[in-house]
């Protein structure tokens, strides 16, 4: 449901999953409940509850030593801190995950719809974007689109073209930034990627535009904010407003 742009029906469905929790007393299917729920008040906007929630996840996974929990908390928790523009967390969080990530578990999505070796470096590359580190940046990047691409995974590929599209954007290297975009564009959309093509289509429009091409820049803007308005519809999106300022 949040893959497909159903971010609040997917909410909607979460308390019963921490209900049954509850009564099974099992700590870790609460735990998990949780993390989903970081992830999708993150899509939903919603990012002081998000924080809060994933803070709550990450505490049982800390008090079990579930790694596997803790590993995707963390992850979602980039996610929210990103959006925070918490940049230099994001790159704590992000770097404390890859380090504990067994060698073995690279494919790992443990629940989520990317492998964590990829998402992680995705959020790490475009935070350290934003501190202006592009040299701490580099290998990531190289790292992030080379674990991605035997995966064919339409997401996994999608996310990393994007997240090296931000840091060549960032670093006004505009022909790079394009070839990322445009690549993550026609993944998402040759994938239905509903969540992933409003972010992709703004950000080959900034690239356009400063390449001089304002017509196409602008039809690009128009698809957007139509793919916005649609999932505002079915109640999600809250967390692409960043992408349109």
């Amino acid at each position: 449901l949040g893959h497909l742009g159903g971010a609040r029906c997917s909410f909607e469905r979460l308390p019963g999953g921490e209900a049954l929790g509850e009564q099974l007393d099992a700590d870790a299917r609460r735990g998990r409940v949780f993390a989903f729920a970081t992830n999708i008040l993150s899509l939903l906007g919603r990012l002081d509850e998000a924080l809060a929630i994933g803070i709550r996840a990450l505490q049982i996974a800390e008090r079990l030593q579930n790694l596997r929990l803790r590993i995707q908390t963390t992850t979602y928790l980039e996610q929210v801190h990103y959006h925070r523009a918490e940049h230099e967390r994001v790159v704590e969080l992000a770097s404390a995950n890859l380090a504990s990530l067994p060698g073995d578990w690279v494919y790992e999505n443990l629940g989520s719809a990317t492998p964590a070796a990829v998402f992680d470096r995705c959020w790490a590359v475009m935070s350290l974007a934003e501190l202006g580190r592009f040299d701490e940046a580099a290998p990531l990047e190289a790292e992030m689109l080379r674990l991605a691409a035997p995966t064919h995974h339409a997401t996994t590929i999608s996310q990393a073209h994007f997240a090296a599209g931000r840091l060549h954007l960032v670093r006004g290297g505009w022909d790079a930034a394009r070839t990322h975009f445009e690549r993550a564009m026609a993944v998402c959309r040759s994938g239905h990627i509903d969540l992933g093509l409003p972010r992709a289509v703004a950000a080959c429009a900034w690239v356009l535009a400063q390449d001089g091409e304002t017509g196409a820049a602008t039809d690009l803007l128009g698809e957007g904010k139509a793919l916005v308005a649609r999932l505002a519809a079915q109640g999600s999106g809250g967390h692409l407003g960043w992408a349109y300022v």
